[in-house]
């Protein structure tokens, strides 16, 4: 038995599934949080997401981690694609590797090898000595069913060639189904020979029958084919039924004793960044306060001691929450794009900040209309301002450009968002299938697919207006996974699971374009269009 494994008579899951495919891939019909609640539920103590090419469900795992409520602890993995031999210029052909991360230095690792050049769905494709030759801090399996030893062994390569390339890998995965009876018998003969570790795997991605018919009908979908392997999560006495072929301490050692080996190499780390790394610049308190005190004099000339005990209230929640430098960068922004609070909007409560008014970043006055600050901070003065800006569309680029040059600054690194399938699509996609295949199924089974389908990840696509913006302290070299050195995008996860950095939208307007057009064709300043005349909101109500 492996050091420190613990076997449970009563559960069904003593193995630990190496190869799982979750909504975050393209392949599993659950999300990663709820694979770790159904294994838990069934006692199981681990499992591996090896998603294809994709890391953004980590950190919806790591945040079930520190709730600590999950007994199945998640192994971080993935599959990336190695180009065929033969095939070094074609993306389209390849084999999968899959991969799992021991540590951070492996973590680093796997966000350069995403880096790489891709295919026509834009997921890298590696050269098998690039790949390889970034050993630290991973382990390489064979791939399963899709990895280069399997598709060998089924061309009819010799044991020589097998041996060859079982040679670069940690560990060697054989799946529980008949037709690989004969294959796995050599893959395991051949690895106990080189001490190659050999573990029993499923590719699980789902869980019921609404998950297997939801993987048929993505299959259909994406590839004209229903026809999908049974790779629900397999038991620890269908696994070892399905080897029984082996002797059966053979078979306990691949199904069940070697998974734990592996989950042991693999310890816990930090996948997102949690301390927050904002800009912060030098006497941002005073210099803010000057600012805030200039302005006001100008503003309000007739009323100051009314406004400055709001003002006083929002600098200490400011202080509270270290966002004077942000207020003062969203204002070195707009100066940058020579852009005043007439050409420009904020969305949401911010609008009603007095060092906003002030600042001429916001022009909705929060005196006149007796707007509450703690509609912004909250009553406990702790939440932070939130300023998502509209610019005109034309200068949006000039705007994310203006950011990344604002003190205290080194970058404003484009964010990222998951493109997901939605619930409109998931049902058309089973209507499509029903109907080409002549098959019918209850309301509540459709109801069950259309859930198992919906919100699986697609693609990462750039977020429409936000940036990170990176201090200039902050060293980007190794931190993962913000590997920004080749290009502007922070690509790998959803921008709101980024929660070190601080985060500005910048979303371009065209109606405010318009509206500068229009100032610039009929001379009319637009600082000086009362925003509350009632000709005027009838002609926007129009």
């Amino acid at each position: 038995m492996v050091r420190g494994m613990r076997i449970d008579p009563n559960s069904k899951f003593n193995r630990v599934e190496l190869h799982c495919h979750s909504k975050a891939g393209e392949i599993g019909t659950m999300k990663p949080g709820e694979i770790a609640e159904y294994l838990s539920g069934e006692d199981a103590t681990a499992f591996a997401i090896t998603d294809d090419s994709s890391i953004w469900g980590f950190p919806m795992l790591e945040c079930l981690m520190e709730f600590g409520i999950l007994t199945a602890a998640p192994i971080f993995g993935l599959e990336v694609r190695v180009k065929r031999d033969g095939n070094e210029k074609n993306c389209e052909e390849f084999d999968i590797v899959s991969i799992l991360i021991r540590n951070y230095s492996g973590m680093v690792n796997v966000c350069h090898l995403l880096e790489a050049p891709g295919g026509k769905d834009g997921k890298p494709v590696l050269d098998a000595e690039e790949l390889f030759g970034k050993h630290g801090g991973l382990l390489f399996g064979t791939g399963g069913s899709k990895g280069r030893v399997y598709r060998m062994a089924l061309e009819g390569a010799s044991d020589e060639e097998l041996t060859a390339e079982l040679g670069h890998y940690d560990y060697a995965e054989v799946l529980p189904f008949e037709e690989y009876r004969e294959i796995n018998k050599r893959i395991i003969r051949l690895s106990d020979e080189i001490g190659v570790t050999v573990v029993a795997v499923c590719e699980a991605a789902f869980c019921d029958e609404a998950g297997r018919n939801a993987r048929r009908v993505r299959s259909y979908h994406d590839y004209g084919t229903d026809v999908v392997a049974d790779n629900h999560f397999w038991t620890d006495e269908e696994m070892l039924s399905a080897f029984n072929y082996l002797p059966e301490k053979k078979a306990r050692k691949i199904v069940i004793d070697n998974t734990h080996r592996l989950k042991n190499l693999c310890g816990s780390f930090q996948v997102t960044i949690a301390k927050k790394s904002y800009p912060q610049t030098a006497y941002a308190s005073s210099r803010l306060r000057d600012m805030c005190m200039f302005y006001m004099r100008k503003k309000y000339p007739d009323r100051p001691s009314e406004v400055l005990s709001v003002l006083e209230w929002e600098l200490d929640a400011l202080a509270r929450t270290h966002m004077e430098t942000y207020m003062i960068q969203v204002k070195e922004i707009l100066d940058g794009l020579g852009l005043g609070s007439a050409e420009t909007s904020i969305r949401g409560t911010a609008a009603g900040s007095i060092v906003a008014y002030l600042l001429g970043i916001s022009n909705v006055d929060p005196i006149r209309f007796n707007l509450a600050p703690e509609m912004v901070f909250s009553l406990e003065q702790d939440r932070e301002i939130d300023i998502d800006l509209n610019v005109p569309t034309g200068l949006q680029e000039e705007a994310f450009v203006c950011a990344g040059r604002v003190e205290s600054v080194s970058n404003a690194v484009r964010a990222s968002m998951a493109k997901l399938i939605s619930e409109e699509e998931a049902g058309e996609m089973l209507e499509q299938y029903m109907a080409d295949c002549d098959i019918f199924f209850t309301d509540a089974m459709q109801y069950d697919i259309i859930e198992c389908l919906k919100d699986s990840y697609i693609c990462m696509e750039k977020h429409p207006g936000g940036v990170y913006l990176i201090p200039t302290y902050f060293g980007t070299e190794s931190k993962a996974p913000t590997i920004l050195t080749k290009g502007l995008d922070l690509k790998h996860y959803d921008y709101g699971d980024v929660r070190a950095f601080l985060k500005q939208d910048i979303f371009g307007q065209d109606g405010t374009e318009m509206l500068i057009k229009l100032s610039l064709l009929t001379d009319v300043a637009l600082e000086k269009v009362p925003i509350d005349d009632e000709k005027v909101l009838k002609l926007f109500a129009a």
